[in-house]
Formats: C-alpha cells, sequence, structure tokens
C-alpha cells in the first residue's frame, strides 16, 4: 500500500491501488481501492489506528523512496520488504497458538479467506479481499477445510 494514494476521512480510509496486480495486468483493470471502516470498538480500530501510524511516521518519510506503508522499526526507517512481512506474520501466527509448521506466511490468504466464508463472508466479499479475480480460482487452491 502507497501512503501516496491514501486518503484518511471521518469514518474510513480508502488506498487506490495504482498499480495492477498479475491477474489484473492483462484485462487493463485496477482492483477495487482498500477501504478501512470505522469500527465502535477504539482499541480496535483501524481508521484510528492508520492515522495515528500515518502521522507518527510522517517525520521519517523523508525523500522520494518511503512511500509504502510500512516502514522498518529501526533506523533509516526504510520501507520493509515482504520477508521482513513474512516473518512479522509468521511471529504473530504462533504467538496466537497457531502452529507454524501448518499455517506459514503463503497460506495466510487461504486460511483468513476460508475462515472468513465459514463466518459468513460473501464470494464477492472474499475475491475482493483476496485480490482473486474468479471464485473458481479460490475455491480451487486457497479454499481449506478448517478444523
Amino acid at each position: 500500500m502507497d501512503v501516496r494514494f491514501c486518503y484518511a476521512k471521518e469514518e474510513e480510509v480508502v488506498f487506490k491501488t495504482m498499480e495492477r496486480p498479475k491477474h489484473h495486468r492483462k484485462r487493463g483493470t485496477l482492483p477495487e481501492p482498500t477501504v478501512f471502516k470505522k469500527s465502535p470498538d477504539e482499541s480496535l480500530c483501524p481508521v484510528k489506528s492508520l492515522k495515528t501510524y500515518l502521522n507518527l511516521t510522517r517525520p521519517v518519510r523523508i525523500g522520494d523512496t518511503n512511500y509504502k506503508l510500512l516502514l522498518s522499526h529501526q533506523f533509516p526507517h526504510k520501507s520493509v520488504t515482504n520477508d521482513t512481512i513474512r516473518r512479522w506474520l509468521k511471529t504473530a501466527i504462533s504467538e496466537a497458538g497457531v502452529d507454524v509448521s501448518v499455517v506459514q506466511g503463503h497460506s495466510i490468504r487461504s486460511t483468513s479467506s476460508s475462515a472468513a466464508q465459514r463466518k459468513g463472508a460473501s464470494i464477492s466479499e472474499i475475491l475482493a479481499s483476496g485480490g482473486w479475480g474468479k471464485a473458481s480460482v479460490w475455491q480451487k487452491f486457497y479454499n481449506m477445510e478448517l478444523a
């Protein structure tokens, strides 16, 4: 997510995607913006958290290379790599009590989208949040049986 295309409003924060993911390149369409809605529980509110994070990281976003949302907490506070995000996810999954030998960083999308479906999310919501173009792809490769 690129903070140059982030729009913070009172009730939501919107990130517009200006790059086409792999599955959108041939069709020439941009995916829908990612929208975080305000939560009544302030301690879990993504809008409040994102606004606070963006304000706190504004001083270290000097120059023309720190446009990614997530920055390293270590100096010089550059944009984090996919490997860093993968490591953060693996640590969070492990601390949540999940066996990381079964569910790893690469299976987060399938695990979370499968859980969302079982909790009532529609297929269109799942496709949009995961960036899938076709329901058949999600059904075949990502929909998992969860214990």
